[in-house]
């Protein structure tokens, strides 16, 4: 009797003790802080197209490829899109359909007309990054 009293209360503090931990890892992944290198408003040219290492990856980087999102460490949905090859990768097929924004997840979620959980870092994108990631994404969403 008090073997199994014994191993009742061992098995209630490992269990909360994950319990705690997982609590820990949510409330630290889903931290709304905003490091130095976020406060940045990527501004997408009106009268160009659009540069990957310009103005897309600095966008991505800073509202999608964070720690809790889709960073390299996250992968959040088994998607991580930190480099130009990971946007074409098998996990992410879909996400870049090249010529065409309204087919591309990607567009999609930035947009808003295809429900994700977002959690933006600083704030939702702005239409002219909007607009820009369907330039880009339009004009064959080019390694430039």
């Amino acid at each position: 009797m008090k073997v199994n009293l014994i191993k009742e209360f061992v098995s209630f503090q490992i269990t909360f003790l994950v319990l705690i931990t997982l609590i820990l890892i949510v409330t630290i992944a889903c931290d709304n802080s905003t490091p130095a290198q976020f406060d940045v408003n990527v501004i997408f040219p009106t009268d160009a197209n659009p540069s990957f290492n310009k103005h897309v990856r600095p966008f991505i980087t800073q509202k999608c490829s964070y720690t809790g999102c889709h960073s390299e460490f996250s992968a959040a949905g088994g998607r991580r899109i930190t480099d130009y090859f990971t946007y074409f990768e098998t996990a992410n097929i879909g996400l870049i359909i090249n010529g065409n924004s309204k087919s591309s997840l990607l567009f999609q979620v930035v947009s808003g007309s295809n429900p994700h959980l977002s959690n933006y870092r600083i704030k939702a994108p702005t239409q002219n990054q909007i607009d820009g990631i369907k330039r880009w994404i339009d004009n064959g969403a080019p390694n430039n």
